[in-house]
């Protein structure tokens, strides 16, 4: 093959080149657009399991292992047992015929059904974590903002990466409160969530592990990597 004819040929396969990362690039979501895709798959699921294990240690240790179950609308089961601050515990949340039902042990409360529910259950997880919303349990308290207001409450700012992973910044109430970074196997598949939240007296870490079943949707497990001050 003459020079002419190599030269030809080299140009042609770097043009093609370009043309395929050009193709790939222009195909990948933003990272906006994939954590709004992944929220969206939890919150429309007709039934979504979350199976879950968080481990905490430093200035304040926990170790939890539970399932949450979410039905339809607002129609939700939550167990989860082990130790809290170095005490036993067993958290409950159920919606009934009547309202909502959750608490620790036998210390619980009884709420009318909250209007939003399963988006306070869904966007905690991913915006914070569970823990949050099992801390609240362990003070016989209902999910963080369940009637309504936790998209604007808690929210995901200065989003970067994307792909197999996913950087922002946690606002709560308006307020700077961390850092956090999903990982993902594939951009709706996360793998772990581990966080630091920064008190007064040292830090504590947390790692939580999520195995998620999803009906109607591709998700099989989902993590998440945090560090947030507090």
């Amino acid at each position: 093959m003459s020079k002419t004819s190599l030269t030809g040929l080299h140009r042609f396969c770097c043009g093609l080149l370009l043309i395929v990362i050009g193709s790939a690039c222009s195909s990948r979501p933003t990272p906006e657009q994939q954590l709004a895709t992944l929220e969206a798959e939890l919150l429309n699921s007709p039934t979504l399991t979350v199976s879950f294990e968080v481990i905490a240690t430093g200035a304040f240790a926990a170790e939890l292992r539970g399932t949450l179950t979410i039905m339809g609308d607002n129609q939700t089961s939550l167990r989860a047992d082990g130790s809290f601050g170095g005490e036993p515990v067993s958290l409950h949340l159920g919606s009934t015929d009547t309202g909502l039902v959750g608490g620790n042990g036998d210390n619980q409360f009884a709420v009318a059904q909250p209007a939003a529910l399963r988006e306070a259950l869904v966007i905690g997880l991913t915006r914070m974590g569970i823990l949050h919303n099992l801390a609240r349990l362990t003070s016989v308290q209902p999910p963080d903002h369940a009637d309504g207001g936790v998209q604007n409450w808690v929210q995901a700012d200065s989003l970067t990466g994307g792909g197999d992973s996913l950087s922002f910044s946690i606002i709560v109430a308006g307020q700077p409160s961390g850092e956090a970074t999903l990982l993902f196997s594939d951009p709706q598949t996360l793998l772990g969530r581990e966080q630091v939240v920064n008190f007064p007296g040292g830090s504590m870490q947390v790692t939580e592990s999520y195995t998620i079943t999803s009906s109607g949707t591709g998700i099989s497990s989902v993590s998440l990597i945090s560090s947030m001050t507090m």
